[in-house]
């Protein structure tokens, strides 16, 4: 079977002998690259497409401004997994200053953005820094898709985290409460369910609050044998 890979760098190589190495219809092709590269853990060879991809961008005539915060996006993502977390915020923020600019429209994209980059400072242990963006991602998300939607419970998880980091147990609670109300009535039983019964565990102890921790621990005994 043929390689994706060669297949998408054949069609580039196409391109660029039709079109010239910096036209703007090389673009897509770069992109659709990258990401194929990036699934298969060639890193370094993705960096170099959306890398080259901007380059087109910033050299040309017009500026697709909404076009860059996507890439930028991606290459944010993209140095997350490389662990290059210091600059992956760099560019993540980049990123979301152009979609504040030049998308204000596309909230849950803004939102994504907002959540990815307080998760590169979770990995930094910045969790004071991380809470800001989570809580205008959650203001977002609840904005477009209301309380019942995994995008608002995947924000609020990452909230009960940071909360959790800082001591702020009571906060932490409510939040992964609120993960695991969503993820009953959306997705039903299950290992995501487990673990997000396991951290509020954690903060019920720390609160002292053995009676409910001990349910909770019951409750995840009965999901893991439903597994």
């Amino acid at each position: 079977m043929p390689d994706p890979d060669a297949l998408r760098s054949d069609e580039l190589l196409s391109l660029e002998n039709r079109l010239g190495p910096a036209h703007r219809d090389l673009i897509p092709c770069l992109v659709q690259l990258a990401w194929e590269l990036r699934s298969a853990d060639r890193f370094d060879e993705a960096h170099a497409c959306y890398r080259r991809a901007l380059d087109i961008l910033e050299g040309g005539p017009l500026r697709n401004r909404s076009l860059e915060a996507e890439i930028l996006f991606h290459l944010g993502r993209l140095l997350y997994e490389k662990e290059d977390f210091d600059r992956s915020e760099e560019t993540l923020l980049r990123s979301i200053e152009l979609r504040r600019e030049h998308s204000p429209a596309d909230a849950v994209d803004l939102g994504w953005a907002l959540q990815f980059l307080a998760e590169t400072r979770v990995a930094k242990d910045s969790y004071v820094e991380a809470e800001a963006p989570l809580t205008e991602a959650l203001a977002l998300f609840r904005s477009v898709h209301g309380r019942d939607h995994v995008d608002v419970g995947m924000a609020h998880n990452w909230l009960g985290l940071v909360c959790q980091e800082l001591g702020r147990f009571p906060e932490a609670e409510t939040h992964y409460r609120e993960v695991i109300r969503i993820m009953e009535d959306v997705l039903g039983p299950g290992r995501a369910l487990v673990e997000v019964l396991e951290p509020l565990r954690t903060v019920l102890e720390a609160q002292g609050k053995l009676d409910a921790a001990g349910q909770v621990g019951t409750w995840i005994a009965k999901e893991r044998r439903a597994l």
